[in-house]
């Protein structure tokens, strides 16, 4: 499980899928072998395993198509960063030096630097991820939150952010979902402050030993999200959705 640093190898991943690409309508087509099984897929695997980086659900089926070089319609980030990158590789690419992209394939695999901090039994991994936060881009409250809440949930991760997660991330904004995360801890006590969010809802969650619990209390987010929707959106109450978030 990778705990930080998921959008920069998925993104090198995508880089390294279009390089393939790229080489293999140029140059050769022992290239599409070479990449995928030196770097991007594990041939031998079960098909859960077979592909070496496994992003978040969101953007798996895109992810996949493009290691698998599926052709891909729509639009998400992971199709706008391959085909952002095979524009480039295009415009690169000079007919009069054969090797200018075996020295980007070669740049990219060789002259970037990766630290890999691997936790052992007995590790808080999600204390070493905050640590690592500390020097990179600050989450907001909701993203630390959703790591901590999916870092208790090491067997039923998978299931309840398809489930449960997902629709309540998608029916919010990042700002609405920091609010919500607030105004359940501010109906307990109006002294809590909105940048306190993610340490007073961690300290309450602390509490709770079991993963049931952890994942009824994501189920009551949901439910609290589905709200708190329609509240900022009344057209929203006629949904299918909403209707969820009131019956549960």
């Amino acid at each position: 499980m990778v705990v930080d640093g998921q959008q920069r190898l998925t993104t090198l991943t995508v880089l390294l899928a279009a390089i393939r690409d790229h080489r293999v309508a140029t140059e050769s087509p022992e290239n599409r072998e070479r990449i995928n099984e030196l770097y991007l897929i594990n041939k031998f695997k079960p098909e859960a395993q077979r592909i070496k980086l496994v992003p978040t659900q969101a953007d798996r089926p895109q992810y996949n198509a493009v290691i698998d070089g599926i052709p891909a319609t729509g639009g998400s980030a992971v199709l706008d960063a391959y085909r952002f990158f095979r524009s480039r590789l295009v415009a690169a690419d000079d007919p009069e030096d054969p090797h200018d992209i075996e020295r980007l394939e070669d740049a990219v695999l060789r002259g970037l630097a990766l630290v890999s901090v691997t936790a052992q039994a007995g590790d808080n991994a999600h204390r070493i991820f905050e640590s690592l936060n500390n020097t990179g881009l600050r989450l907001t409250q909701g993203d630390l939150l959703r790591n901590y809440l999916f870092m208790r949930l090491p067997t039923r991760g998978e299931q309840v952010y398809k489930s449960t997660w997902l629709p309540l991330q998608e029916s919010l904004t990042s700002d609405e979902l920091e609010l919500l995360f607030w105004l359940d801890l501010v109906q307990q006590d109006p002294a809590h402050r909105q940048a306190d969010t993610y340490a007073a809802q961690q300290q309450r969650l602390n509490k709770l030993h079991d993963e049931k619990d952890i994942e009824a209390e994501v189920l009551r987010f949901r439910r609290l999200g589905g709200l708190m929707r329609v509240i900022v959106d009344p057209r929203w109450r006629s949904t299918r959705a909403c209707a969820y978030a009131w019956t549960g």
